[in-house]
Order: structure tokens, then C-alpha cells, then sequence
């Protein structure tokens, strides 16, 4: 597929008995909305696309720029601390941010993560 078709969501499932099974249990909602949704957030620019992967970066300094002092204010100190570690390191993984934490499992930062990222 060209870098064109995947921006505009063209999707192309490599297993589309898979897809349906996603699709019927609801953990899809419409195939190919998920593009178009995330570049109603972010520009391209978040993408890194070579002839074999595609990476893609989301900038979590834009979460705590986004969810401003009053959003934060109603966070608990384990988000409020798993926020100053992005905000210190910028693009930081969750298995790095477990490593500077060490007082949560992986899983609770990955769901902290996804949390945080909700309440934008």
C-alpha cells in the first residue's frame, strides 16, 4: 500500500476472519476509522515509515500539555508522578518509565498510560 492509501485509512487486513472476529466482539468499531481518527490528533509527522515498518511515535508531552493544571489536579500521586516521568523524558516507553518508577507493574503503567491518554 502507498504511504497515501494508509493516511487516508485504507485498510487491507491480512486476516480477515481475524478482523471479523475483532469486529463482532466489538473491539473494532469500523475497519479503516482508526487513521483518520488519529490524524484528527496528531500530524504525520508522528510516523516513521520505511520500506519494511512502520514506527510511530505519539508525543506524551502533548498529554500533559493538553490536560492543563485543572485536569491534573483531580489525578491520583501515581498518575501525577508517572506524568512528571514523561515530562521529563519525552517519548519514554513503558517498560522504561517501570524501570524509574519500580512501585507499580508494567501493566499499571500501560493502563496509566492509556488513562491518561483518554482524558485529553
Amino acid at each position: 500500500m502507498t504511504e497515501e492509501e494508509f493516511f487516508s485509512g485504507y485498510s487491507a487486513p491480512r486476516n480477515k476472519e481475524l478482523m471479523r472476529v475483532f469486529k463482532d466482539v466489538h473491539l473494532v468499531e469500523q475497519l479503516g476509522s482508526g487513521m483518520i481518527r488519529i490524524l484528527k490528533k496528531y500530524d504525520r509527522s508522528i510516523f516513521i515509515i520505511t520500506p519494511n515498518f512502520i514506527r510511530v511515535i505519539f508525543p506524551f508531552s502533548n498529554v500533559i500539555e493538553l490536560t492543563g493544571q485543572k485536569k491534573n489536579e483531580g489525578l491520583n500521586e501515581g498518575l501525577k508522578s508517572l506524568l512528571l516521568v514523561i515530562k521529563n523524558n519525552p517519548g519514554i516507553k513503558a517498560k522504561d518509565a517501570f524501570k524509574v518508577l519500580n512501585d507499580r507493574s508494567i501493566k499499571t503503567i500501560e493502563r496509566q498510560i492509556a488513562y491518561l491518554v483518554k482524558i485529553e
